[in-house]
């Protein structure tokens, strides 16, 4: 059997780490006394909290099953990094939604919040790193293209169609022209024309127009 060259966290993990810069940016930037403000910052740290989650599911259901079939300890840590990660989110969430009951110090407070959130981001960067370097190699050695497609394929008709496109709003504009073209290629293979057109017309939204250029020119050779 080949080795696969299909990876199944490259994607969503390109597109988490844009969420979480942009976030930590956003609370590097937000003034946490003006009550507009704030109530932004809660949102979209709610958005960011409920994606990463999501996805850890999807990892759990979908993908830790085939890396406990190569090794239990490695699936293990995972399962526990998961754990700690989601309960620190839980955490992080209520220290934000705590700032709108405070009149002193908010400002000190949303500062400490920040540093605490990019201080999380860090820890999951490396966790998501592992699962990139370490564990997607030792899957591509195991299981062929098709095997890991077809686990892909799982994975994504577990997601509404509503909801897959927030995914592809965020996947799309984070990987680059030569993951893009592939993604689409595959997609026009396989998907029903309605969806390949519909996905297309969001990438014209969601990227630059030179980089919607080169999806086009790529995908009429």
């Amino acid at each position: 059997m080949n080795h696969s060259q299909f990876d199944l966290y490259n994607d969503i993990h390109k597109a988490i780490r844009s969420m979480l810069f942009d976030f930590a940016a956003l609370a590097g930037r937000s003034n946490f006394d003006e009550e507009k403000v704030l109530s932004e910052v809660q949102a979209s740290f709610e958005f960011l909290a409920g994606v990463i989650v999501e996805h850890t599911h999807h990892e759990t259901t979908f993908v830790h099953p085939l890396i406990a079939a190569l090794t239990s300890e490695s699936v293990s840590k995972l399962d526990s990094e998961h754990e700690e990660h989601a309960a620190e989110l839980v955490s992080l969430g209520r220290e934000l939604a705590a700032l709108s009951a405070t009149t002193a110090d908010v400002v000190r407070l949303g500062n400490d919040f920040y540093h605490r959130f990019c201080k999380w981001t860090g820890e999951f960067l490396i966790h998501m790193n592992e699962e990139e370097t370490v564990i997607m190699p030792a899957l591509q050695a195991a299981h062929s293209d098709e095997e890991l497609i077809a686990v892909s394929v799982q994975l994504r008709a577990a997601i509404e169609p509503e909801r897959m496109g927030m995914y592809l709003s965020k996947m799309i504009p984070a990987i680059n022209g030569a993951e893009c073209t592939a993604m689409f290629q595959g997609m026009k293979m396989g998907a029903p024309p309605e969806v390949f057109e519909g996905t297309l017309q969001l990438a014209e939204r969601v990227l630059t127009r030179p980089a919607f250029a080169r999806l086009s020119g790529s995908l009429a050779h």
